[in-house]
């Protein structure tokens, strides 16, 4: 769960909401059920939030908040470049898109304002996060010398087009697959032999692992 166990009425109608957004997604649910889940009274209810749209809004607030802070977390470990890129998109698509991929696909066909910011928020965080992790990578010898601003426009544009819920849902193949396979591409676009080699050994040790 992204938010914390509730302790006020307001953070019990923000759980309330991203539960019933993780299962049903935004248009199919309404506030009576929010408040029903929440144990609260509609009332209370629209006194902290007047309509859905401001409740939605407050909720993808509290995911971004959370992704920003516990990508920080990653970026802070001492782990090499390579294991953080991968933990970051790990992260990112086991803890936020497979939780919560009813909510994004609803929020971008019925609020497009709402999922531009978000679709904006997500490329600041991922520019400044990326941005960081190149920078360690090429220091490290693990990351080729190609120029930051081409190397991470590659990214975000896979990001958006590929990691994206119209895309997943239009294909065959699964979210892990459509990730795993994406940035596989782009690690090995961009890793110099060392690289290379701990990318190799850190597959096998997850095949290992697998099997």
């Amino acid at each position: 769960m992204i938010l914390p166990l509730p302790e006020t009425d307001r953070e019990k109608i923000l759980y309330a909401a991203l539960e019933k957004y993780r299962i049903d997604g935004f248009s199919k649910t309404t506030m009576d059920e929010i408040a029903s889940l929440s144990g609260l009274s509609k009332n209370t209810l629209y006194r902290y939030f007047p309509s859905k749209e401001k409740l939605t809004e407050e909720v993808v607030q509290s995911i971004i908040h959370y992704i920003n802070s516990s990508v920080k977390k990653i970026l802070n470990t001492r782990q090499n470049a390579i294991m953080k890129f991968l933990n970051m998109m790990n992260f990112i698509v086991n803890a936020v898109l497979k939780y919560h991929n009813n909510m994004l696909m609803d929020i971008k066909v019925y609020m497009p304002e709402l999922w531009n910011k978000v679709d904006n928020l997500r490329s600041e965080y991922m520019y400044a996060n990326i941005s960081k992790i190149i920078r360690q990578g090429k220091k490290e010898k693990l990351f080729c010398d190609y120029p930051n601003e081409i190397i991470i426009a590659i990214f975000i544009g896979s990001i958006r087009y590929i990691i994206n819920p119209e895309f997943i849902t239009a294909n065959s193949f699964s979210l892990d697959e459509a990730v795993d396979t994406t940035f596989e591409i782009i690690l090995n676009g961009i890793l110099t032999p060392k690289g290379k080699n701990i990318f190799k050994k850190l597959k096998n040790n997850d095949n290992d692992q697998i099997h």
